[in-house]
């Protein structure tokens, strides 16, 4: 759909641009929520393995 979108010739090139603009931002701000998602996810789960002993907790430097 992207490329599709970028290379119809039916829009003009402001267009083109700035739907392309927006496909590029929400690309990039998705991918952000699903990297925040993702460290949520590994902290919760180093907290409990963390608590249930299986590694021990960091000490402080």
């Amino acid at each position: 759909m992207s490329r599709a979108m970028m290379t119809n010739l039916k829009f003009d090139p402001k267009s083109r641009e700035r739907w392309t603009q927006l496909h590029t931002n929400t690309s990039q701000v998705l991918n952000q929520v699903l990297k925040d998602k993702q460290y949520r996810e590994w902290e919760r789960r180093l907290k409990d393995l963390e608590a249930s002993g299986q590694i021990p907790r960091k000490t402080g430097r």
